[in-house]
Protein backbone atom coordinates (compact mmCIF):
# COMPACT_ATOMS: atom_id res chain seq x y z
CA UNK A 1 0.00 0.00 0.00
CA UNK A 2 1.24 3.37 -0.72
CA UNK A 3 2.03 6.04 1.80
CA UNK A 4 -0.20 9.14 1.61
CA UNK A 5 1.22 12.00 -0.04
CA UNK A 6 2.47 14.69 1.84
CA UNK A 7 0.89 18.47 1.73
CA UNK A 8 2.91 20.57 -0.49
CA UNK A 9 3.79 22.85 1.16
CA UNK A 10 2.78 23.07 5.10
CA UNK A 11 1.56 26.73 5.71
CA UNK A 12 0.39 26.40 1.74
CA UNK A 13 1.95 30.03 0.80
CA UNK A 14 1.96 29.69 -2.85
CA UNK A 15 -1.03 30.69 -5.15
CA UNK A 16 -0.38 28.79 -7.68
CA UNK A 17 0.57 24.89 -7.75
CA UNK A 18 1.19 23.15 -11.07
CA UNK A 19 0.96 19.07 -11.00
CA UNK A 20 2.46 17.72 -13.71
CA UNK A 21 2.22 13.77 -14.27
CA UNK A 22 1.84 11.06 -17.33
CA UNK A 23 -1.85 10.93 -17.08
CA UNK A 24 -4.97 13.15 -15.36
CA UNK A 25 -6.09 10.35 -13.23
CA UNK A 26 -2.64 10.65 -11.82
CA UNK A 27 -2.95 14.14 -11.49
CA UNK A 28 -6.18 14.19 -10.36
CA UNK A 29 -4.92 11.46 -7.29
CA UNK A 30 -2.53 14.32 -6.26
CA UNK A 31 -4.68 17.30 -5.77
CA UNK A 32 -7.09 15.22 -3.76
CA UNK A 33 -4.52 13.55 -1.92
CA UNK A 34 -2.42 16.40 -0.89
CA UNK A 35 -6.26 18.03 0.11
CA UNK A 36 -5.63 20.91 -1.75
CA UNK A 37 -9.71 21.73 -2.35
CA UNK A 38 -9.00 21.85 1.11
CA UNK A 39 -6.63 24.24 1.40
CA UNK A 40 -8.65 26.86 -0.94
CA UNK A 41 -7.35 25.45 -4.33
CA UNK A 42 -9.48 24.85 -7.48
CA UNK A 43 -7.99 24.31 -11.15
CA UNK A 44 -7.78 27.49 -13.13
CA UNK A 45 -8.44 25.92 -16.49
CA UNK A 46 -8.85 22.34 -18.65
CA UNK A 47 -5.86 20.06 -18.36
CA UNK A 48 -3.76 19.33 -21.06
CA UNK A 49 -1.04 17.65 -22.54
CA UNK A 50 2.51 19.73 -22.71
CA UNK A 51 5.87 18.85 -23.84
CA UNK A 52 8.54 20.44 -21.14
CA UNK A 53 11.63 22.33 -21.83
CA UNK A 54 14.28 23.88 -19.41
CA UNK A 55 15.85 26.94 -20.51
CA UNK A 56 19.29 26.98 -19.43
CA UNK A 57 22.81 28.24 -20.02
CA UNK A 58 22.99 25.90 -22.92
CA UNK A 59 20.48 25.88 -24.20
CA UNK A 60 16.19 24.44 -24.13
CA UNK A 61 16.83 20.72 -22.85
CA UNK A 62 13.70 18.27 -22.80
CA UNK A 63 12.55 17.53 -19.13
CA UNK A 64 10.72 13.65 -18.54
CA UNK A 65 13.21 12.24 -21.16
CA UNK A 66 10.95 14.27 -24.11
CA UNK A 67 7.39 12.51 -22.77
CA UNK A 68 4.45 14.82 -23.05
CA UNK A 69 3.08 14.77 -19.60
CA UNK A 70 -0.85 16.12 -18.10
CA UNK A 71 -0.75 19.45 -16.69
CA UNK A 72 -2.84 21.02 -14.30
CA UNK A 73 -2.99 24.19 -12.47
CA UNK A 74 -4.53 24.93 -9.24
CA UNK A 75 -5.16 28.91 -7.28
CA UNK A 76 -5.73 29.45 -4.14
CA UNK A 77 -8.30 31.59 -3.79
CA UNK A 78 -7.58 34.48 -1.00
CA UNK A 79 -10.25 35.20 1.29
Amino acid sequence: MNAPAQPILNDCAEDLITIIAPTLNEVMTQFHSRRLAALGYSITGPVRRHHFALADESGAGDMFGGASMMAATFQRISS
